[in-house]
């Protein structure tokens, strides 16, 4: 396959999609709400579940600072990215992620998940969350409150 200027862009713009999802989940496992903050949108929208919906990037931050708080550390492990473009500046991703968590007090536990994403360019030439779902498919062991959504499977 010959590559066209098109096909070249997309490239970088699905690594530069991945950088920022990853960086996404160092930042969380850094304990660094700005960082977090500095991966959305200023007017982004974030779903992650039960009284955890957030509008805009500093809303974010508060509730990463206070989500991160409550754990002694944290693993993100990111994969099975998809990314489909929405034209040069507008894409859809989605993910699945295990994130480990070491409260600072009681037994760890991992939380089974995939992020849906909304991405756009900023006038910066950088790609940012502008809208996020956390769907839980399931979490170990069982915590209660969660809305779980896995995905549906075949008969």
């Amino acid at each position: 396959m010959t590559a066209t200027p098109d096909t070249d862009s997309h490239l970088a713009d699905r690594e530069a999609i991945r950088e920022l999802l990853f960086a996404y989940c160092r930042a969380c496992d850094v304990n660094d709400p700005d960082a977090v903050a500095a991966c959305f949108t200023a007017d982004c929208r974030a779903d992650y579940g039960p009284d955890a919906r957030t509008p805009g990037a500093e809303a974010r931050r508060i509730q990463a600072e206070n989500d991160l708080a409550l754990f002694e550390a944290t693993s993100h492990l990111l994969g099975n990215v998809s990314i489909d473009f929405e034209g040069s500046d507008r894409a859809r991703a989605a993910s699945v992620v295990h994130a480990w968590h070491q409260p600072h007090r009681g037994e760890p536990w991992s939380l089974h998940a995939r992020y849906e994403d909304v991405l756009v360019r900023a006038p910066s030439g950088d790609w940012l969350i502008d809208e996020r779902r956390l769907l839980v498919a399931g979490t170990q062991p069982k915590q209660e409150g969660w809305r779980f959504n896995p995905l549906p499977r075949s008969a």
